[in-house]
Order: C-alpha cells, then structure tokens, then sequence
C-alpha cells in the first residue's frame, strides 16, 4: 500500500487547511504502524512533538536530535497536530 500524504489529496486532505503550504507529513501502513510521519523519514510526528512539548527550540530539535529535519519540517509536525485537534469533534453530555 502506498503512503498517503495530507497534501490535500486522499482521506487526510482535511486535516491540513494551509493555503499554499505543502506538507511532508506521511502516513505508510509499513512505517511505524502507520502513525504519521515525516516524508522520506522515520521520525514521527509524535517523536517531534515530545520535543517541541518539553519547550526545545525548534532549531535546537534539527541540530541536536534530528539533523535530518529542517525548521520547516518541525513546524509542519506542530501544524499537523493543530489540524488534528482542529478537526477533531467534541460530543458533551449535558
């Protein structure tokens, strides 16, 4: 099965609104289970995101733990998770 990006093609096109911004986050079913990752990488989302909480500059995240990334990369890993909650539906009990 092939990966499928949020580029605004396929099934995840609605999480990601950014006009004029190509995204590199991927899904692959073969790479880490499917969780999202950064295309042409096996650095997930998650991983990223785990730095990017304990307040680590996003410079900091590609020189000292992925220099694979770029600052761009980071920052679509942030907005991917934005898109994600944006999208997500909150049902309450009254």
């Amino acid at each position: 099965m092939a990966e499928q990006t949020i580029d605004g093609n396929g099934p995840w096109a609605t999480l990601c609104s950014m006009p004029n911004q190509r995204t590199r986050i991927v899904i692959d079913p073969l790479v880490h289970f499917g969780k999202p990752c950064v295309s042409g990488t096996r650095i997930t989302v998650e991983c990223v995101l785990e730095l990017i909480q304990e307040g680590i500059p996003f410079s900091e995240i590609v020189d000292r733990y992925y220099p694979a990334l770029t600052v761009e990369d980071v920052k679509e890993c942030a907005a991917y998770a934005t898109n994600l909650v944006r999208s997500e539906e909150i049902h309450m009990n009254a």
